[in-house]
């Protein structure tokens, strides 16, 4: 599984990932289904081709935490600075 960082700061007005996510009860990654055209990872994919977030990519980490995913929403919630480790597949 390869893994990579992607940092993000939510400012006025753009605030919002721009993900849809799903997870199942007892996992401890979000795993994305849709990358939305607007929002703070469209524009970090346009500023990182070759580091973009794509569907079946998972969210492993939040700001170096990892939990279920209670615990990872929470920290989007509530922390404007988000360093989200993201892994992808073979």
């Amino acid at each position: 599984m390869a893994q990579w960082e992607v940092t993000v700061i939510k400012k006025k007005g753009q605030n919002m990932l721009g993900l849809d996510t799903s997870t199942q009860a007892n996992s401890t990654y979000l795993k994305v289904v849709v990358v939305k055209g607007e929002g703070l990872i469209a524009a970090w994919n346009g500023q990182n081709p070759t580091r973009e977030v794509k569907v079946d990519d998972r969210i492993v980490k939040i700001n170096g935490q990892s939990g279920g995913k209670e615990i990872l929403y929470q920290l989007i919630r509530d922390n404007d600075e988000l360093t989200l480790t993201m892994e992808r597949g073979a």
